[in-house]
């Protein structure tokens, strides 16, 4: 059932269809970095208990993004409990709507002093 469904989510989430390559090296490429994502994707559920879908994961990482105002003021837009467990997993607190971009390098440079 798992290997059926890792299918699943590669040939509709992944969109692991190496529509755009020709060559095999690049059709390994492909295939090796859809791999990646899939395993990601894994750690990421095993991390949150397997609460979530492999298709609710990918769209809210695809929502949590930063909006630029200005030279250094960045608005992040997009918060859910989903976000804010995700962001938890990892060490990372974005529960401030705006944020500097200083205090954007912070947090990121917190995160690979814990890798």
């Amino acid at each position: 059932m798992r290997i059926e469904e890792a299918f699943k989510i590669t040939k509709s989430d992944i969109a692991a269809r190496p529509v755009f390559v020709w060559t095999p090296e690049h059709i390994e490429a492909h295939f090796l970095t859809c791999f990646i994502a899939l395993t990601i994707l894994r750690l990421i559920q095993f991390d949150t208990g397997f609460k979530y879908s492999a298709s609710s994961i990918i769209e809210e990482l695809k929502a949590m993004s930063g909006t630029n105002e200005d030279s250094n003021m960045w608005l992040f837009d997009h918060r859910s409990d989903l976000s804010d467990e995700l962001c938890a997993s990892v060490g990372i607190d974005l529960s401030r709507r705006r944020m500097r971009l200083e205090d954007i390098k912070a947090v990121l440079a917190g995160v690979n002093e814990k890798s």
